[in-house]
């Protein structure tokens, strides 16, 4: 295994600390030319940057145990790698780098439901595609072909499909495709762009962002595509939603205010609170950590 754990600046305690699930989020603040992911304790509205490289991570994602970050990094090779950090030890793995990408584009980590493998977005093999991970073995394959251009994705809960967006004839729509690659379909299906697809914790529907409506909202679908409904109406950008732990909640992205901050509102839209305030970075990509990790040596 290849660790960098030279490379992190960071401070966990409460990450580790007794907690309720849903009480950590983890996002991205990005200034000037570097991004740096940071956590936020919604209890105490108490922020800690977690990891501080010099040329910048993003795209954090919770391990379904909460003990883990699967992050991607700029700063270990020329090309982006999906690193790992273990929250226990402090210690770091390059995960792509040890199945022979030494020149290929990944972003957009997922953990499966057992934080066995990693699906994630790839060069390797002709183009943007979605890839799985065994973590066990470092194997690694890809689920769709290369008609899909892939971008970030999110695994069901029950761990049998995977959630994703895809560019197909200059149309970004959310698709869903079996771990096998056997059964894949449209969800979405418009003229609009669909992106950021996020499962909700009982599996049954799905969170996206879409600007069918020529502005960028957040949208809610069953998971076979089927009743959508809009959540957010306003003249900035929503994005990147995630569900919390116990679905009543999704935490997202917007400029409503005239610059990027990470948000939270009921599944239904109403309740909105804004997390942060930094007007002077770009906070976004937020994560909800899935449970309190125990922390046991």
């Amino acid at each position: 295994m290849i660790k960098w754990g030279f490379l992190i600046a960071f401070q966990i305690p409460f990450v580790l600390s007794p907690q309720n699930p849903g009480e950590v989020i983890a996002y991205v603040s990005r200034q000037r030319y570097n991004t740096d992911i940071y956590l936020l304790q919604l209890s105490s509205s108490g922020i800690t940057r977690l990891i501080s490289e010099d040329a910048g991570e993003y795209s954090p994602a919770w391990s379904p145990d909460g003990c883990s970050i699967a992050y991607v990094s700029n700063n270990t090779r020329i090309v982006p790698d999906i690193l790992v950090l273990n929250l226990k030890d402090s210690s770091v793995t390059n995960v792509t780098a040890q199945i022979g990408s030494d020149a290929n584009y990944h972003n957009y980590p997922s953990w499966s439901p057992d934080g066995g493998k990693l699906a994630y977005t790839s060069s390797r093999r002709e183009g943007l595609g979605l890839h799985i991970l065994d973590l066990a073995n470092m194997q690694d394959f890809r689920l769709t072909d290369t008609t899909l251009v892939v971008s970030s994705s999110d695994w069901s809960p029950n761990g049998k499909y995977i959630a994703f967006a895809a560019e197909h004839d200059s149309d970004l729509d959310i698709y869903s495709v079996s771990i096998d690659g056997t059964q894949l379909n449209n969800l979405t299906n418009d003229n609009g762009h669909d992106m950021n697809p996020s499962w909700s914790p009982n599996g049954q529907q799905i969170a996206f962002s879409s600007n069918r409506n020529d502005n960028w909202e957040l949208y809610v679908i069953d998971a076979d595509g089927s009743n959508l409904r809009r959540l957010t109406s306003n003249d900035g950008v929503d994005a990147e939603p995630d569900w919390s732990p116990d679905g009543k909640r999704i935490a997202f992205t917007s400029n409503r205010t005239g610059h990027f901050e990470v948000y939270v509102m009921n599944t239904d839209g109403s309740d909105l609170q804004q997390l942060t305030h930094a007007p002077y970075v770009i906070s976004e990509s937020p994560h909800w950590q899935p449970m309190v990790c125990e922390n046991k040596k």
